[in-house]
Parts: structure tokens; C-alpha cells; sequence
């Protein structure tokens, strides 16, 4: 795949953080946290298998660095969340919430119902390190209906950022249970207007099958289709992924 990368073979940390409750509250604190590593609300419950997923703006988990988040969950099914995270905590030139440094600050709000819910999530970054910073809100809804061992889910999600350029993205993917393993569907559209590709427009789909070898292993085959569209030409790339998974 063209989108393959060489990351060599060494070692690397990208999330540390410790979790506590603290009465009916979850804290997170650590140096290694990830953006979307604090989200109690469940915009979409579809199982992400390849390369689409729900909210890529809002839940893009592109900064991590030393953050704090706390979530709460309710009796009644409602759901909350907020998290805060310095990029550029590891700098000591920089710190944490500093004028030199982006700081983003995400909130979630959900519900989780029997067999439904849905969340919103709000996210933004300062900006403060390289002057560009962005602020989104997204949402998305997700249905079990008892007829069929399935689950839907939909969701849209907006960004703008400090240049005042704008993205949408619409989702939907389907998880449905076939034979001993579960099939996943899903569908994407962006549309941008980025300086230097204006009118940018993303459809992609996937398909993948999930299926259980035994308790520690499982195996993923998959095809994901790209297609972009922009002012003055377009591209198109596709991928066979067969994925396996081990726990142990």
C-alpha cells in the first residue's frame, strides 16, 4: 500500500497514564496521554476495523502528551467526559498550559441506552505553539434492533481551524454477526477546503470479516477503497489488509 510506512524496529511508549476512581468519578492523569484516551459518550459502536472510523476530526487522538481527564457515568445511562492535554509538555522550554505550547481540551456527552444510545463530542486546540488551531463538534447515534444481530451506526462530524477553512465528514457502518464471526460495512464522506486542494472530497468504503481462531487469537480479512476528488484531478487507492490479532 502506498500508505505503508517504515517505522523501524525499535521500541516506543506512546501512551502512559494511571486511572483511579474517585467517588462515582474516573480520573486519568499521566505524561502519555492521548486525545481521544478520555471519551465516555459512544458516538458510534462500530468496531473500526480498517481504515474508516466515526468522528475524525473530533476523535482524531492526534495530540498526546501530560493530560488529565475525569468521566462519569450514571445510573440512568448518561455519560461525560473531559480531558486536557499539553503537546508539548515534554519540552521543560515549554511546559504544560503555557502560551508556548497547544493545550486541547475535549468534552463528551452521551447516552447509552438498551440497545441505543449516542453522544456529542466538542474538542479544540489553542494553537499557541505554530499559530494553527482548530475547534470541532461532532455527533452520532447507534441502534441493536432485536429483528437482527446487527448494529448501525451514524455520525457527522465539523471542524474549522484558526485560517477559517472548514471539513465535514459523514459516517455510516453496520456490524453484523454471520456464521462464527462478524462482518463489518461502513462508508465515509469528507468534504474540505484546504488552502492549496480547495473543494477536496473523500468517499471510501470497507468490508471486512472478523472470526474468533480461539481465546488469543483472531484474524481480520478486509478491502477498503479510497477515492479523492479535488479542483484539477483526483486519486484513487485501494487496500487488502489481513489482519491478525494476539492477546495473551
Amino acid at each position: 500500500m502506498d500508505s505503508a510506512v517504515d517505522v523501524g524496529d525499535g521500541l516506543t511508549v506512546t501512551s502512559l497514564y494511571y486511572s483511579f476512581p474517585v467517588g462515582d468519578l474516573d480520573v486519568v492523569a499521566g505524561p502519555l496521554v492521548d486525545q481521544d484516551d478520555v471519551v465516555a459518550a459512544t458516538s458510534s459502536a462500530y468496531s473500526d476495523t480498517f481504515y474508516l472510523s466515526a468522528l475524525p476530526f473530533s476523535l482524531a487522538g492526534n495530540e498526546t502528551g501530560a493530560g488529565v481527564g475525569v468521566s462519569y457515568a450514571a445510573d440512568n445511562g448518561i455519560v461525560a467526559s473531559a480531558s486536557f492535554v499539553s503537546s508539548e509538555s515534554d519540552d521543560p522550554q515549554v511546559g504544560i498550559n503555557s502560551d508556548e505550547g497547544d493545550d486541547t481540551t475535549t468534552l463528551t456527552l452521551g447516552y447509552d441506552g438498551d440497545g441505543f444510545g449516542g453522544g456529542v463530542v466538542i474538542a479544540s486546540n489553542d494553537g499557541d505553539s505554530f499559530d494553527y488551531g482548530y475547534d470541532t463538534i461532532g455527533g452520532g447515534i447507534y441502534y441493536s434492533p432485536e429483528a437482527i444481530p446487527a448494529t448501525i451506526s451514524l455520525s457527522y462530524d465539523t471542524a474549522e481551524d484558526t485560517d477559517d477553512e472548514e471539513a465535514t465528514n459523514f459516517f455510516v457502518g453496520i456490524d453484523y454477526e454471520v456464521g462464527p464471526g462478524s462482518l463489518a460495512l461502513a462508508y465515509s464522506n469528507t468534504e474540505t477546503d484546504i488552502t492549496g486542494v480547495p473543494d477536496l472530497e473523500i468517499t471510501g468504503f470497507e468490508i471486512a470479516y472478523t472470526i474468533d481462531v480461539n481465546d488469543s487469537v483472531s484474524i481480520t480479512p478486509g478491502f477498503f477503497t479510497v477515492e479523492e476528488e479535488f479542483d484539477g484531478g483526483e486519486e484513487d487507492y485501494q487496500g487488502i489488509v489481513v489482519e491478525t490479532k494476539f492477546s495473551f
